[in-house]
This record gives structure tokens, sequence and C-alpha cells, in this order.
């Protein structure tokens, strides 16, 4: 729900922390930022708003966010549907800064590889980069959650650095994962600093 003060507030802070490093970072004085996994613009609605010389563009695989995306955001921005598998259709060296909030802590190791492929060919070389993980933290407030994860340990996150665990819901509510239900997988993903 965007109109929900949670979503709101969360998308408000996460701005604020994408905006800071990318105003300390940045050189381009009009940059071209790509929000990567969008989804209604909880990020990209109030980034947009707070910077005019910033020109996004947003892609999900969530075409009815999407929709409601380009109703809400400035003229300058842009809003399109990808698909669960790269390729992106802009072209090489596309884009001087990317920010992912929440996509990589849900991809299968595969899934991911291909899209950080992706990520480096659409940006520029010296592209700023603003990628969110799962990692230690995550893992403890997940298996207090999950079933599927309360016996995962803290050394076991050590040992293999990265865990996929697919949602168990992910065929059967198919319709909370518009875009990737029968695509792909989606599930929680923990990434180690170490493999990162």
């Amino acid at each position: 729900d965007p109109t929900s003060r949670a979503f709101v507030k969360s998308g408000s802070a996460a701005a604020d922390i994408v905006e800071h490093q990318l105003k300390l970072y940045l050189r381009a004085e009009n940059p071209l930022i790509l929000d990567f996994g969008a989804g209604s613009g909880r990020v990209a609605l109030p980034l947009a708003k707070n910077n005019p010389s910033f020109s996004l563009t947003c892609v999900d695989v969530d075409e009815e966010a999407i929709d409601y995306l380009v109703t809400q955001l400035p003229k300058r921005c842009l809003a399109e549907v990808c698909g669960y598998q790269p390729p992106l259709k802009f072209s090489d060296d596309s884009f001087d800064a990317l920010y992912s909030i929440s996509v990589w802590s849900h991809f299968p190791k595969d899934v991911g590889m291909a899209w950080l492929n992706e990520v480096k060919r659409v940006t520029k070389p010296g592209a700023i980069l603003i990628i969110t993980t799962a990692g230690k933290n995550v893992l403890a407030d997940w298996r207090e959650k999950g079933t599927q994860w309360k016996n995962v340990t803290d050394e076991d996150f050590e040992k293999e650095k990265y865990i996929y665990k697919e949602y168990l819901n992910l065929n059967s509510q198919g319709e909370y994962y518009p875009g990737i239900s029968g695509e792909g997988s989606w599930g929680g993903t923990l990434l180690h600093p170490d493999y990162i």
C-alpha cells in the first residue's frame, strides 16, 4: 500500500540514505540514475521529489506497480516493466548510478550473478552502485519469524557465505509475486561480506 505510513516513512528514510551517498560520490551534474526493483516507488518518489537534477529510470517486474509509478513520477523520470531475467533494454554505459533496495536479498545465486553482470553493462565506468543485502543481523530476525531459517546457524552462514531459501508460498500464492511466480524463484538470500 503506497499510502501507508510505514511504507512512506521507510521509503523516505531509504531515499535520504541513497541521496546522501549519491551527492557524496557522484560527479555528474544531471545524473542518470537507475532504480532497479523500484516497485511502486517507495524510494524513487521521495528521491525524485527532493532532487530535481536527478533523472531517474525505474524498473520492476511488477506491471501494476510500474503503472502506478508512471502516474506519480515527475515528467523527467521514467518507469518501465522489466523481465525477471536480463537483459534490460538500455544501451551499454547508460547510467551514472544505480541503487537497488531489497532485491539481492531475494535472488537465487544464478539470477543475482546474471543481474550483477547486466548492472555492470548498463552503468558507466566509475558509476556509483548502491545495493542492499541481507546478512547476519537479518538471519537472526528470520530465525525468529520463519521455520525455513530456524535451523540456520551463524556458523552455517560463516561457512556457506551465500544461503538462499525459496519462499514456501511462491507457487501456491503467486499473486503475491507478480512478474516472478511462474518465471523464476524468489525467496530470502543471505550474503556474507566475504562473498560480496
